[in-house]
């Protein structure tokens, strides 16, 4: 099938079918949480979109579930976030799909670099490191998190890397895909070294049990 559109992209990703029979399956190999690691594909129809696919897999697999775009505005909440950056790799359609996304959710975007991508360059293979040198340094000082969406991004051991560039809380897709996954799991993330959303979760876990 020819997809011509980065948003038909999405939908053909997001089948709610396939997507509710793979909920139904790991079910059944006793998961305690189910999450849907999609960025683009979860946020591309809107806010009441993300929150329906997370309750659809929450009910077929009969546990907690969720999805990547649902996974961005809970650890948002956790930073205390209402504003941010983005370095995004997607189409300009894409990225600004994203911004109306993070609108209705009460979180304004103040400054947007998309990042620079070869004709036939994968978006892993982006210096993810050196387009956010450009993008701290073309944009005001500020500490609101930069956020960096799509989980085709590796990026989960480079988040640390990310805060040293940029002096402030980054936020990844695979990062907060796998922080949500473990909080609904009812497990309390702490991952060394993944940033400072783990490194804020760990402090309220001290905080709990003493």
């Amino acid at each position: 099938m020819s997809l011509s559109t980065p948003l038909e992209y999405c939908e053909n990703y997001a089948t709610e079918g396939e997507l509710l029979a793979a909920a139904y399956q790991l079910a059944g190999m006793g998961c305690t949480s189910v999450i849907w690691g999609c960025t683009s594909a979860s946020f591309f129809r809107g806010m009441k979109f993300a929150q329906l696919q997370s309750q659809l897999l929450s009910e077929s697999s009969g546990v907690p579930a969720s999805n990547t775009a649902m996974a961005f505005l809970a650890a948002l909440g956790v930073l205390r976030a209402v504003q941010v950056d983005i370095l995004s790799p997607y189409a300009g359609e894409v990225t600004q799909t994203l911004v109306s996304f993070l609108s209705d959710a009460g979180i304004s975007v103040r400054g947007i670099r998309n990042m620079r991508r070869g004709p036939r360059q994968h978006v892993f293979d982006i210096d993810c490191e050196a387009e956010l040198a450009e993008f701290v340094a073309s944009t005001p000082p500020s500490d609101h998190p930069i956020l960096i969406p799509c989980t085709s991004i590796s990026s989960l051991e480079r988040v640390d890397i990310f805060e040293r560039i940029s002096g402030r809380p980054v936020i990844t897709a695979n990062q907060v895909t796998l922080w949500h996954a473990l909080v609904l799991a009812g497990l309390s993330p702490n991952i060394a070294d993944a940033g400072s959303l783990f490194r804020s979760c760990a402090r309220t876990s001290d905080r709990s049990s003493v």
